[in-house]
């Protein structure tokens, strides 16, 4: 028999995601830029900073970042999403007249915004969720504040803020990423997430199979906490008094998806199809228009 408990902490009312550190996928096609990187996000309510310390390579290409921030966006950047008009709009779109690169994201993951970064300038834009997207079609938000200056420089940090995102602290967001030549849009095969094999794209095809969360609050107070009674035996979770239909997710502590289901329908607290490895821990979010809340849990 296996049961979850959830984690004692001193700090019952509210305390911050407890990783936000994630590495490179590990591959090394542009010299190990982004492969071996690390990239630590953390924010202060207000504004996201993001903090890449490099790999031994150095930063003569462009950085994008997709995010899903839960609104409507693409499940695949394609040949509709061909903005020229400047290189970090070309590297969003992946897209130019020598290479144009199918970009499959993972499963229910839709990017609603990218960040393009180089060395001479950092940008937040949103991706239309429809229609074909041609020069400046890519909508321009916001300066991200890059420090990056010099190809050589191991770290450096970037921001942009919850609201640029259309989100609050309280919310989270997926992400993927990519390293690529933004002249040409010749993709490499460094990135963040799952799914890109060893071995430049280029112009071909890519296809993540796993995004990465972020997320500053798990939304505990200290009435609820001491009620909830959670258990798990033979993939069920059960956390009683709760009944309806809820988005359900659970991340590993590097924010890696393990397992999304859309409204699901608990019943007297059961949720079915959990696959959780012993002694691992865990963030559990369950929602829907009327409830939130996210939870600290480990395999026992």
């Amino acid at each position: 028999m296996k049961h979850i408990y959830i984690l004692l902490t001193s700090l019952l009312v509210s305390f911050g995601f407890a990783q936000t550190d994630y590495s490179g996928n590990g591959n090394s096609g542009f010299g190990d830029v982004i492969g071996s990187s690390n990239l630590n996000i953390n924010d202060d309510g207000t504004t996201i900073t993001f903090t890449l310390t490099k790999g031994t390579g150095g930063f003569f290409d462009a950085l994008v970042l997709y995010f899903d921030t839960g609104v409507s966006g693409r499940s695949t950047i394609d040949g509709n999403v061909a903005d020229q008009a400047d290189p970090l709009r070309k590297a969003i779109s992946n897209e130019d007249l020598s290479n144009s690169t199918l970009i499959t994201f993972p499963a229910s993951f839709e990017a609603s915004h990218a960040i393009g970064l180089d060395a001479s300038f950092g940008g937040l834009w949103s991706i239309p969720s429809t229609g074909t997207i041609m020069d400046n079609g890519l909508v321009f938000i916001t300066s991200a504040n890059s420090d990056l200056i010099d190809a050589n420089q191991a770290v450096c940090t970037f921001s942009i803020n919850w609201s640029d995102l259309g989100l609050t602290s309280s919310d989270s967001f997926d992400f993927v990423g990519l390293y690529l030549n933004a002249s040409n849009a010749f993709s490499s095969d460094e990135g963040y997430g799952d799914g890109i094999a060893p071995g430049n794209p280029g112009g071909g095809t890519i296809t993540y199979t796993g995004s990465r969360t972020y997320s500053n609050t798990l939304g505990l107070d200290e009435s609820n906490y001491l009620d909830l009674n959670i258990s798990y035996l033979n993939e069920k979770l059960k956390i009683n008094g709760l009944d309806g239909f809820f988005n359900v997710s659970v991340y590993d502590m590097l924010g890696r998806t393990i397992v999304s289901l859309k409204n699901e329908q608990i019943f007297d607290g059961y949720i079915n199809r959990l696959q959780l490895n012993k002694g691992q821990l865990f963030i559990l979010k369950i929602e829907n228009e009327e409830f939130k809340k996210t939870l600290k849990i480990i395999a026992r």
